[in-house]
């Protein structure tokens, strides 16, 4: 939703709705979304890596996709001009929305088939013991 959201309003967005857009984005990631990268690395990169070299090329994606939207999150902190946080933000949006639909896709289905069930359950309570049951709504225009 966050990621459509971004998609929808930037082509538009004068420079006060760049900061509304960035501080929504700053909140929601540091509520969400580096939690959810976080355990995602904890629970699944050295599982991938000891798997050869399917499993290193998986991880590898994995992480690179967190590191650069890490990167893309400093960027937003660190750089106030509205041309630099435009093109952050659609940066960002098209990375999240790709690194979403490879996990929906490829990803989780090769996690199911490549771990044992009891890979499975450590890395299900690894989750439910890191991450809130209930995930928090992604900042939508109606929730601001």
């Amino acid at each position: 939703m966050l990621a459509l959201r971004l998609q929808r309003e930037l082509p538009d967005a004068t420079d006060h709705d760049l900061g509304a857009l960035c501080g929504d984005l700053l909140r929601f990631w540091s509520a969400a979304l580096l939690p959810h990268c976080d355990v995602e690395d904890e629970a699944l990169l050295a599982r991938l890596a000891a798997l050869g070299d399917a499993g290193l090329a998986a991880a590898g994606r994995l992480q690179r996709d967190h590191r650069e939207l890490l990167g893309l999150m400093d960027t937003l902190r660190t750089d106030r001009a509205p041309g630099v946080r435009r093109g952050t933000l659609v940066r960002f949006a098209e990375t999240l929305a790709t690194h979403i639909r490879w996990e929906e896709r490829e990803l989780l289905d090769r996690v199911e088939e490549w771990f044992s069930a009891e890979d499975l359950d450590a890395v299900g309570a690894l989750i439910a013991g890191r991450l809130p049951a209930i995930p928090l709504p992604s900042p939508t225009p109606q929730s601001l």
